[in-house]
Order: structure tokens, then sequence, then C-alpha cells
């Protein structure tokens, strides 16, 4: 496997989710029936056959019909408690372990780096202290596709100019990163257990068995 660019996920894949979940409970028990809505409107958009040219309006119209509300008002109610109030969260979140270094070795090494997430990136990577790594960063919410769908993965592989078995993605997801790079013909790095994610190159624990998997001749 000749490998010329990693691409990232963000949530669970940077961070670690169950940190996350603390900090969310405040918010998420205050807001348990707009999230329960969200949530079913996001299965909708990742299961949807069709490109979505303005994705928060398709969501925002789903979460509508299911709480009885207007569309001004579910768009505006998403966008204070997830876009705003939720991000708000990820100020001084710590990512993982090893993960810094991974990405600089790679950046020293001339690999591509971009990081591809379903939801919004905004600010989420200053917050967390990774701000400075990337020569590619977008949401797939931006150009219409969430994951599995293979476009938002074969957008990086355009993006550098490179065919989609040179470009590796890391995600914590099966469902949704193993199975859409899979379809797009990009190599994929597990971040959990490796039940369920047979057309993964790698399932991984921790960034330095990543790291030892890229760089095979030995760490630093």
């Amino acid at each position: 496997m000749t490998l010329k660019a990693v691409a990232f996920d963000v949530d669970g894949t940077l961070y670690s989710n169950a940190s996350m979940i603390w900090r969310s409970l405040p918010l998420a028990l205050a807001n348990s029936r707009l999230l329960k809505a969200l949530e079913k409107a996001r299965i909708e958009l990742h299961n949807h056959p069709q490109h979505l040219p303005d994705v928060h309006k398709t969501q925002a119209e789903i979460v509508a019909k299911l709480l009885g509300v207007t569309l001004d008002t579910a768009r505006s109610r998403i966008e204070k408690t997830v876009y705003t109030d939720w991000y708000k969260l990820f100020h001084n979140l710590k990512p993982y372990p090893g993960l810094s270094t991974l990405l600089g070795r790679l950046k020293t090494e001339g690999f591509k780096l971009a990081v591809m997430s379903d939801f919004s990136i905004r600010g989420r990577l200053a917050a967390l202290g990774l701000e400075e790594w990337w020569d590619l960063v977008f949401s797939s919410e931006e150009i219409g596709w969430l994951k599995p769908h293979p476009e938002p993965f074969l957008h990086i592989a355009q993006s550098f100019g490179l065919p989609p078995e040179q470009v590796l993605y890391v995600g914590n997801s099966v469902t949704y990163d193993v199975v859409g790079a899979y379809a797009a013909g990009m190599p994929c790095a597990h971040l959990g257990r490796s039940s369920g994610a047979s057309t993964a190159a790698l399932s991984f624990r921790n960034y330095r068995d990543l790291e030892a998997f890229l760089f095979p001749r030995g760490l630093p």
C-alpha cells in the first residue's frame, strides 16, 4: 500500500466520545426531545439516495415535522443547541494521546492531511488544539452527501489529485467510516475493536499503533 495522504474523522476519532458525553449531559437532558428528533433526521440523511443541495434545510424540515414546529423554529433551535452550545463544549477538550505526535510525523514525511466530518467543523479543531496541521478541512454537509456515501471520501482524493487507494481514512465508525471508505475504494484505519470491521486495512486501539502501521521500519 503506497499512501500519500491521511484523512481523519472528528467525533470519536480525534477525541474520546466518552469524555464528551459527560460534558454534554446537561445539554442533552435539557434538549432531549429536540436531540431525539435530530438523531432520527440524521439517520434519514445518512441514507438519503439523492444529492442534498442544502443539508441544514432538509435536516430542519425533518425535525420540524417530527416536533410539530415551523421550519424557522426548528432551524433556529438546531443552530443554537448543536452548532453553538454543543460546539462550546469543545473548549479545552483533549485530543487522543499520541495524535499530535503522529500528525507532526506525517507532516514531516510529506503526507497530505485532511479532516472530513459529517458535522460542520467550525472552530472545533482550534478548540482541540489541532488547527495547524491540515491541508484540507471540510464537512460532508457542505457537499450534500453524508457518510457512508462514497462522494465525501472521493472529494478528499480529488482535492489532493490522488487516486482513492493512496488516501487512508481514519475513523471510529464501522457503519459510516469503514463502509464509506471501502465503497470509495479507499483504505480505512478503524479506531476501535476489530469486530465488524473486516474491510478495514487496520483496527487499532491507540495512535501509537497507527503510527507503527504507517511507519513499520520503526518509531523514533
